[in-house]
């Protein structure tokens, strides 16, 4: 049933119609329903876009499917189920132990379910990417946690440490800031692209079969992404910059990026790999 609360403007009839001709609406939401969140999610946007190109350039289906969900109906979380359940399992598992990712993958279903996360989804990358995302940041922090418990009780038996270079180290801290600046900006699909391949070790190849996308494709997006990180630190390295705190020593350039990506977001880099794809 349609909102009687909200008339229906020109923007909610053309987006209707858009959903229509583009969705299968399969559940009890509605293509005027459905309407509704995507241009509340318009709204949310930052700078004026025309809301047809808005909506022609989502994940509209996907986005239907999780809005349905959010809103409790069966059918469409039977269908969830079916389409993610195994994703979400069998991708926690590229990061953590079985009985770990599977501790993780029942937290994920049940925050997705009963704290309605779904309806944080957006439409902006497909499901199958926003889902991928929230579970390697899901994977990541059960990781670091057991991380953490394995130096507390490391620290209690072991000698004391070398003596640290006081310089670099707030050299490295200032440079980690500007890394963990640049990739905050990033969008989910990107930020994944660079765990996967950085953090987890995954060649392009493998990846294509996660992503589902070529390996020339992703090869396209990883070196887009690198390049956008490379000039966002540049600029916040530079002299007149209001934030710098400390100078960035010529072997911490952005040239050695992938490493010092890595540390700065707390991942455990499995090896050094070089600026090349």
């Amino acid at each position: 049933m349609t909102d009687p609360v909200r008339a229906p403007g020109a923007d909610h009839l053309a987006v209707a119609g858009m959903i229509r001709d583009k969705v299968r609406c399969r559940f009890q939401l509605t293509a005027e329903d459905f309407a509704h969140t995507v241009i509340d999610a318009h709204a949310r946007q930052q700078g004026p876009r025309d809301i047809a190109a808005f909506a022609a350039a989502l994940s509209i289906d996907d986005l239907y499917l999780a809005a349905a969900c959010a809103r409790g109906d069966e059918e469409a979380w039977r269908e969830f189920r079916d389409r993610y359940f195994s994703y979400i399992g069998d991708f926690a598992r590229r990061f953590l132990p079985a009985a770990a990712a599977d501790d993780v993958r029942d937290q994920l279903i049940g925050d997705l379910w009963q704290r309605q996360r779904l309806a944080q989804y957006d439409g902006r990358s497909t499901l199958r990417t926003w889902l991928g995302a929230m579970v390697t940041h899901a994977s990541i922090n059960a990781r670091r946690s057991a991380q953490r418990a394995g130096t507390l009780a490391a620290e209690k038996r072991n000698e004391p440490g070398a003596t640290v270079n006081r310089e670099e180290d707030v050299a490295r801290r200032e440079f980690a800031l500007r890394v963990n600046r640049a990739v905050t900006s990033l969008d989910a699909e990107s930020k994944l692209l660079l765990l996967l391949y950085y953090e987890q070790g995954l060649t392009l190849d493998q990846m294509s079969t996660v992503l589902n996308a070529s390996k020339a494709t992703l090869s396209r997006r990883l070196s887009k992404t690198r390049d956008a990180l490379r000039t966002a630190i540049d600029a916040m390295a530079d002299d007149r910059s209001p934030d710098r705190t400390a100078p960035v020593p010529h072997h911490l350039d952005v040239s050695r990026l992938e490493w010092d990506l890595a540390g700065a977001l707390g991942w455990a880099p499995q090896q050094k790999r070089g600026s090349g794809v």
